[in-house]
């Protein structure tokens, strides 16, 4: 699937050429994957000595080598390690935060949608653009549905307290003094005990009239 470049591998140093072929007999045993071993020769050699020993992209081989009705097989002439590609996806959701430790059941796919459901749906999709995918492959797009759910939501909540504080920001907080209206109390407290004052007055009067009255039958009571 990967051409090396011989004539170029043999120009290299032997210490550069021994860490090559140990990391090509890693990759042959199994022990890494293709990921691992593009990295490491990255990490080590550098970026000049990886494009000098693969100068031909996978993309760039004729497409009839390529068959489109699987999606194993086009991820395996692009050189995509799906197993580790899924392993990526639950470390970094365990870096957000959403993975507890030991078996998290808020990560079966069953602890969210249903599953016939959604594998059904998935086939669908797949099927009309003539592929097909592996078992393993539900987990993964189960996994970054979730993770877009969980995303999406966040940014529902900061858009919410955004625009909270910026609906208090529009309304200035002080406190006003209404002179007019402070006027109107005094002049209605003013009206209430002239009022009552009034009342009582009244009532004075009207207690010494009939007091007034009661003397004058006494009185008369008396020349009789």
């Amino acid at each position: 699937m990967y051409v090396i470049n011989e004539e170029y591998l043999n120009s290299l140093g032997p210490e550069e050429r021994e860490i090559i072929e140990n990391l090509y007999y890693s990759l042959n045993q199994g022990e890494i994957n293709t990921h691992q071993f593009f990295s490491s020769i990255k990490e080590h050699l550098g970026d000049d000595v990886l494009m000098n020993l693969f100068p031909v992209a996978p993309q760039e081989r004729p497409q009839a080598e390529i068959k489109p009705e699987h999606l194993s097989d086009i991820l395996q002439y692009s050189g995509i390690d799906l197993k580790y590609e899924q392993e990526a996806i639950i470390d970094t959701e365990d870096d957000q935060g959403y993975v507890e430790e030991g078996e998290d059941p808020n990560l079966q796919t069953s602890s969210l949608i249903d599953e016939v459901l959604f594998c059904d749906y998935v086939n669908k999709i797949v099927l009309s653009r003539q592929m097909n995918i592996s078992q393993d492959t539900y987990h993964t797009l189960f996994l970054i549905l979730r993770r877009k759910i969980f995303d999406m939501i966040d940014k529902i909540i900061q858009a919410s307290k955004m625009r909270i504080d910026v609906e208090r920001s529009e309304f200035e907080k002080k406190i006003v003094n209404d002179v007019k209206r402070q006027l109107w109390i005094l002049e209605q407290n003013e009206r209430r005990e002239l009022e009552g004052l009034q009342l009582s007055q009244f009532d004075e009067q009207k207690k010494k009239l009939k007091k007034s009255c009661k003397s004058v039958r006494i009185l008369s009571l008396k020349k009789e």
